[in-house]
């Protein structure tokens, strides 16, 4: 097993290692992995750019605060992760304020090219989990951290991540074969 707390020198050496290519570096690296986490949270593009750009600018600020106890990705899922869901705290607020707001969705236009339809079917299953569900089912399944990793990142006890894998692998087998069989949307 690795060792994830690194001694007073290595400590040391990582400080002196996060310059700002090691960061430009890591957020194209794991840019991908982190668009499509806000994606499937928020549901938007336009949610999703502005998420990811509130989390690399606190990254950066951050930067120095960063103490090498996980690696650099670890650290900007944590943030990407934190800040949706503050987002979805937030709108949740929001629409529990405005009781009397009409909520609309345009009706769903089928794709004419399978993988786009797949895709979009997917998509829609992924939305119906909770939040909390959702990023674990993403991050062990799609991006294939570890529980351990993922447990990192979401701050939860690495039995707590199974728990939601597995939940929401489930939940993801049920919507998708409602979804095969013509069954209704949730």
């Amino acid at each position: 097993m690795i060792d994830r707390h690194p001694s007073d020198h290595e400590r040391e050496r990582i400080e002196r290692s996060v310059t700002d290519e090691a960061f430009a570096a890591a957020i194209a690296e794991n840019d991908e992995r982190l668009r499509a986490l806000a994606y499937h949270l928020l549901g938007s593009r336009d949610a999703m750019d502005d998420v990811l750009q509130d989390v690399y600018l606190k990254a950066h600020r951050r930067l120095a605060s960063f103490r090498g106890e996980s690696t650099l990705s670890t650290w900007l899922h944590r943030i990407a992760l934190t800040t949706c869901l503050d987002v979805l705290r937030q709108e949740r607020r929001r629409r529990a304020r405005a009781p009397g707001e009409i909520v609309t969705t345009l009706p769903h236009h089928v794709a004419v090219d399978d993988s786009l339809a797949l895709r979009d079917q997917l998509h829609r299953a992924l939305s119906s989990l909770p939040p909390e569900r959702c990023v674990a089912v993403l991050l062990v399944l799609r991006d294939g951290h570890t529980y351990a990793e993922a447990a990192e990142m979401l701050g939860v006890p690495v039995g707590t991540v199974a728990s939601r894998v597995a939940l929401g692998r489930k939940q993801l087998m049920r919507e998708l074969s409602l979804d095969a069989e013509g069954g209704e949307q949730r």
